[in-house]
């Protein structure tokens, strides 16, 4: 993993990095949508239902669809994503 940047979380120590839009953060029963996680990118950045429909306007993420998403990114440590993943409804795009 040493193309993935580390972090200090204050729940898990040094951790690798991921990001997820702020309405995944300490979230549970909610949509998760992400990529296929793969080798090279095994924490692939999430978003909730709301920001999937913003999402879909341009079918990728890009400047318009983060604004009419209102796409607002949170870091967490890659324990707290997995964490966080198993506790919503994933949908893999």
């Amino acid at each position: 993993m040493a193309d993935h940047d580390e972090i200090e979380c204050a729940n898990h120590g040094r951790a690798y990095a991921t990001y997820v839009c702020e309405h995944l953060v300490r979230a549970s029963g909610i949509e998760w949508y992400s990529a296929e996680p793969i080798d090279e990118d095994p924490w692939p950045g999430a978003w909730c239902k709301q920001c999937h429909t913003g999402f879909l306007i341009e079918g990728e993420w890009n400047e318009a669809s983060e604004k009419a998403a209102g796409l607002k990114l949170s870091l967490l440590c890659h324990l707290c994503y997995e964490a966080t993943k198993v506790r919503c409804i994933v949908h893999v795009i």
